[in-house]
């Protein structure tokens, strides 16, 4: 349930930074999907039943530092949430039921309206404090007790100053953000760019005494942190034959932000001026200030224990009963003896390295690691002490007894292990899908993921890329990427490269729902029709194909002709697109052909015309190497937190979550009409007023209206360019049911592991398959 982006095409994990509302990356590997609701040990007939599955490999599992998608799968294993949402006895829907919740929370915020320190409005009636009565029979795996002071003890480890974890912002940000969590993290101190607006080079009034460089803070200069740019870009910090990074390096130490120094000054002037900005001010855009703030105590954070069984949530904004519902469900606990005992500084941030190994880790749900080899495998037993087993309220549910986790992700061995009967569950391509897509154990799932096309925009990044004769700061020009947009036959695209799949026209798809009390789907409001009609001049959405050959031929030859007459181009140069991909997958090859020959015959007639060549490189950091502008082209994917639309915005609206680079959201504007008047903000500010602002509570047609407006003018730029809605599609193992054997919705997929049951217990199905000779038939 928590999530935003995951690279399924290029069997790439990469995670955001920020667990915007549940932002979960959606598993690479689809073996990891079932867990829809979320050992030695053996069911209630005395057999095992071993779930077998596959997945990238984990770094870490610890709840408040994790970041993939498959590191969250085993946290739903091994954790319980407060409440649950568990597929409903009619198969049609969901129940929310109560977990290490005893009962329903009790919207308590007439107790806290007006009240200090916590900012609740004074008028409020209701959304703003919960509190929650938990259940006294929850326990560890190791017996010891879990009560108010544990959630208490885990929700302060999120936030704590000194570790900067990156999944505290679901808990002063989005998600589920308690009264003063901000300040809070933010401890006393605080750090801010020199840099206020690059653009009109305005800078804090401040002398060169006062300034500090980051290795690890994004600086304005390059939108990212120095280290990052280092390590894809060292020519940048070249000075003759000699390497420059060293200097920077020794200067920090062990320290996230350091003096600047004269020497450092010089150094980041040699950086700037290898990149064409030869201004002397320009390193104060590789710098900043230090700005105290007064300590935020904990007793004034929005979290109240009431007694031992008791607590109260106090949040910044209002929320839904369902709301608070879905976002409560974030809270993973963490075991205090343990993620203690294996803190460490390092220079100024407090890490713990709770939860990257058997021995370290701790579990308070229906599973428990028992082993863990790193690069090979992660298994998991029932942990005897779950009070699941034994509150009767889980009878003839989780039925696995084990669940073991093999760590690969190349689709021909995973295919043959499928085969062999040692997997359950299979991920479907295109390829495979032309020889299973018509087996009886076929599962096929929509999913909330649009995948794009995302570009680099930054004339002076892709010039620095550029050699003699070849060009790529074409696509700076907005009028080339609306012809790479309009040359793209979406559907011709989903029927041959990914099928199963949905043209995507926008960048929220089918699947986010606006108002879940009625189940209200965005991409069915009005404003949401109105501005993909607009965008794409049609007068209706089924009308809508994007598809348009004349149109893209007449924008490539606008943007070439602009190009030559601002000198960025030379009639004899030829045009290089580096398309960057994980690896040199079947469907990855098939989409740089595509796109190949899509530009290729729009460009006829052209003075582009067999000029641009679409060049495939094969690169395991591509995400990362976006965020330095060392990545022309890529496929990449948001989705995850489908009963939060408005959340997603800060995949588009937030640098640290953007993939398109040279875009600014914290700098360009936009203006939005509301209710009959104008309103103009940055985009990352009309996301936090949407999500965490003057607009969290504003009338769904008001949310819709801001929502439609920005996503509309973000597909303006064309450097997000939708090709696709995602799903998926699996093969379950012959001993699998399911729960379900349909769909019911994206909270609990086809029932989930609660649910699922085997025909054929481990012993059984070892049988089954040396009869088959371990070649079964799909």
């Amino acid at each position: 349930m928590n999530s935003y982006r995951e690279d399924f095409m290029n069997s790439k994990m990469n995670f955001p930074s920020g667990s915007k509302l549940f932002c979960l990356a959606f598993a690479v590997i689809f073996s990891l999907a079932l867990l829809g609701c979320s050992g030695k040990g053996k069911g209630a007939s005395g057999k095992r039943y071993t779930y077998h599955a596959y997945s990238s490999v984990p770094q870490t599992w610890n709840p408040t530092d994790y970041s993939l998608g498959d590191e969250a799968t085993i946290i739903s294993l091994t954790n319980s949430s407060l409440y649950d949402f568990v597929m409903n006895e009619a198969q049609n829907g969901y129940d929310i039921v109560p977990e290490m919740a005893e009962s329903s929370p009790v919207d308590v915020t007439a107790e806290y309206a007006g009240k200090e320190p916590y900012g609740v409005p004074s008028d409020a009636t209701s959304g703003w404090a919960w509190k929650i009565s938990l259940i006294k029979n929850a326990k560890w795996d190791n017996g010891s007790p879990i009560d108010a002071g544990t959630y208490e003890y885990t929700l302060k480890q999120f936030l704590n100053p000194e570790m900067k974890n990156y999944r505290a912002n679901s808990f002063y940000q989005d998600g589920l953000p308690l009264a003063n969590a901000k300040a809070y993290y933010d401890g006393t101190v605080s750090w801010e760019n020199v840099c206020t607006d690059a653009k009109k080079q305005a800078y804090l009034p401040c002398d060169d005494s006062e300034m500090y460089i980051s290795l690890t803070a994004k600086c304005v200069f390059f939108n990212s942190a120095l280290a990052n740019i280092y390590s894809t870009n060292p020519e940048y910090f070249a000075d003759g034959g000699s390497d420059l990074y060293p200097k920077l390096s020794s200067a920090a130490g062990n320290s996230s932000y350091a003096k600047l120094t004269p020497e450092v000054k010089k150094v980041l002037q040699k950086v700037a001026a290898n990149c064409g900005d030869k201004r002397p001010v320009a390193y104060k855009e590789f710098c900043f200030v230090r700005k105290e703030n007064p300590p935020m105590p904990w007793e004034n954070v929005g979290f109240v224990k009431n007694d031992d069984y008791t607590f109260t949530l106090i949040l910044n904004r209002q929320l839904t009963p369902f709301m608070f519902y879905y976002a409560s469900s974030s809270i993973s606990l963490v075991r205090e003896d343990l993620y203690e005992a294996n803190k460490q500084k390092t220079g100024d941030i407090v890490k713990t390295s709770y939860c990257t190994s058997a021995e370290k880790s701790a579990s308070c749900g229906p599973y428990k690691i028992t082993e863990f080899q790193a690069d090979k495998y992660i298994h998991l037993e029932k942990n005897e002490n779950w009070y699941g087993w034994t509150d009767g309220r889980h009878k003839e549910q989780y039925q696995t007894t084990g669940y073991d986790i093999q760590f690969i992700t190349d689709l021909e061995t995973l295919t043959n292990l499928f085969l062999q009967g040692k997997l359950d569950v299979l991920s479907l391509d295109a390829v495979r899908m032309e020889k299973f897509g018509n087996s009886e154990y076929r599962k096929d799932a929509p999913q909330s993921y649009t995948w794009k096309f995302s570009f680099n925009i930054d004339k002076r990044a892709l010039k620095a890329e550029e050699t003699a004769g070849v060009n790529r700061s074409i696509l700076s020009y907005l009028d080339f990427r609306k012809g790479i947009s309009l040359c793209i036959d979406r559907q011709k695209y989903v029927d041959t490269i990914s099928i199963g799949s949905d043209p995507g026209f926008g960048l929220i798809n089918y699947m986010y729902v606006a108002e879940p009390e009625s189940g209200l789907l965005y991409r069915d409001t009005p404003q949401a029709k109105k501005a993909l009609c607009e965008f794409y001049g049609t007068s209706s959405v089924e009308d809508i194909t994007g598809y348009n050959r004349e149109e893209a031929a007449s924008c490539f030859q606008k943007a070439y002709d602009a190009a030559i007459a601002a000198g960025d181009l030379k009639a004899t140069d030829k045009i290089q697109i580096d398309y960057h991909i994980y690896s040199e997958s079947d469907i990855n090859k098939r989409t740089v052909a595509f796109l190949q020959e899509a530009i290729n015959s729009a460009t006829q007639g052209t003075s582009l015309e067999g000029k641009v060549t679409i060049n495939a490189v094969v690169d395991e950091n591509y995400y990362a190497n976006m965020k330095s502008g060392k990545v022309d082209l890529a496929m990449t994917g948001w989705g995850g937190g489908a009963f939060d639309p408005y959340g997603i915005l800060w995949c588009y609206c937030d640098t640290a979550a953007l993939n398109e680079y040279g875009f600014h959201p914290e700098r360009e504007t936009l203006c939005i009409n509301i209710e009959g008047k104008d309103y103009t903000k940055t985009y990352n500010e009309w996301y936090m007023a949407l999500c965490n602002g003057e607009y969290t509570a504003a009338p769904i047609a008001v949310k819709n209206t801001i929502l439609a407006s920005v996503e509309k003018a973000l597909l303006g730029y064309y450097n997000m360019i939708p090709v696709r809605y995602m799903n998926s599609a699996s093969l379950d193992s012959q001993r699998i049911v399911q729960g379900c054997d349909h769909y019911v919705n994206q909270l609990v997929g086809f029932g989930g592991i609660r649910f699922m049951t085997y025909t054929m217990d481990d012993e059984e199905w070892d049988s089954y398959c040396k009869e088959n000779n371990y070649q079964l038939k799909y």
